[in-house]
């Protein structure tokens, strides 16, 4: 009963958010990378104009010292509700300037996400699953998702299963409950939660402590060494917002999100992909499986101190000499802009 009162809970507080009608529904995760060939197309980039919410609200988040607007859309589809999150949590802007097509392309003028995160639409009615009654007295069911084993929810009359998720009983790993390793899928990387992770998160009522493990996984695979703690803080907002909007605690994501029957856990990377400064990749997570999040980044190679990048204006012949002319823009290390200086350079020789 406490499951599906905060169900409803859900529902009647998304269909009470005022009216604004922007349309945001992201492109699939299943798209091609090769696709991603600018920066206006990069996942995040990617909208259906055709679909527009039903509702668009936003409430701010305090995780740590950051202070994150979390947008939420909900979109009616089909008589279905679905949901969509975004959070962004850094802009820095490109004055105009002429881009060089090659060979390597130069983004346009615009403004940029230093972080952002927006998630697929997914329904409203699997944010929070009852729990299926057990009417299965066969072997426990099992199908294959990804090229990997799954078990399959609700399990059988010996053996409950919370959620679907990669078959630890008998094909990987059996009884490794507190064990890190990996599953390579057909698409996606399929990483295992330890139990004490999450136990751990549990006690200090800290999402932030999964979600940097989660993310770790998917910067090692950009060859990124450190979790970026803009994007734990930004999915941990979207998480937050979530459970605020349901009157729900962190304890509730981890045990019936992220947890399985056996007290560990499992999450889901793939899409992972680069272009100029920006990288970008997809992760799920636990009951959450086929909800893809897109989290994009840029990486300014320091954390600190002056950024500069430098634009082509136009390249031409000078006395045998291929010269350039250059516009470099300068920001701080918080991405406000400061200012431009242009100058005369010679690249080659004829």
């Amino acid at each position: 009963m406490r499951k599906i009162a905060a169900a409803v809970a859900v529902l009647v507080i998304i269909m009470l958010s005022p009216y604004l009608g922007f349309p945001m529904a992201i492109k699939s995760a299943n798209a091609s990378l090769s696709e991603y060939s600018t920066v206006s197309d990069l996942p995040y980039a990617h909208v259906e104009s055709s679909i527009a919410p039903t509702s668009v609200t936003s409430q701010v988040i305090t995780i740590g010292s950051d202070n994150i607007n979390v947008k939420q859309y909900i979109f009616n589809i089909n008589g279905e509700e679905y949901i969509q999150l975004e959070v962004g949590l850094k802009t820095f802007t490109i004055p105009d300037h002429e881009p060089q097509a090659s060979p390597s392309p130069d983004p346009p003028a615009g403004d940029y996400p230093v972080y952002k995160i927006i998630t697929e639409l997914y329904p409203v009615s699997k944010l929070i699953a009852g729990l299926e009654g057990l009417t299965s007295t066969d072997p426990m069911p099992k199908y294959t998702w990804d090229g990997v084993k799954f078990v399959q929810a609700p399990g059988n009359s010996t053996k409950w299963v919370k959620y679907d998720h990669p078959d630890n009983y008998d094909t990987y790993h059996p009884g490794e409950t507190n064990s890190e390793y990996s599953l390579p899928g057909i698409t996606r990387t399929i990483e295992h939660i330890p139990q004490s992770t999450i136990e751990n998160a549990k006690v200090n009522n800290d999402i932030a402590t999964v979600i940097s493990a989660l993310v770790g996984v998917a910067l090692a695979a950009l060859v990124i060494p450190e979790p970026t703690t803009k994007i734990v803080a930004g999915a941990a907002a979207l998480i937050a917002a979530i459970l605020t909007a349901a009157n729900l605690i962190v304890r509730f994501w981890l045990n019936d999100v992220v947890q399985t029957e056996l007290g560990d856990g499992w999450s889901y990377v793939w899409g992972e992909g680069s272009w100029w400064l920006f990288h970008w990749f997809w992760m799920s997570v636990g009951a959450w499986r086929d909800w893809g999040w897109c989290y994009v980044f840029l990486d300014n190679g320091s954390t600190s101190g002056t950024k500069t990048f430098t634009w082509v204006d136009c390249t031409y012949e000078w006395n045998g000499a291929i010269c350039q002319n250059q516009i470099i823009y300068y920001y701080d290390e918080n991405w406000n802009y400061l200012g431009e200086r242009f100058r005369r350079v010679i690249i080659g020789w004829l």
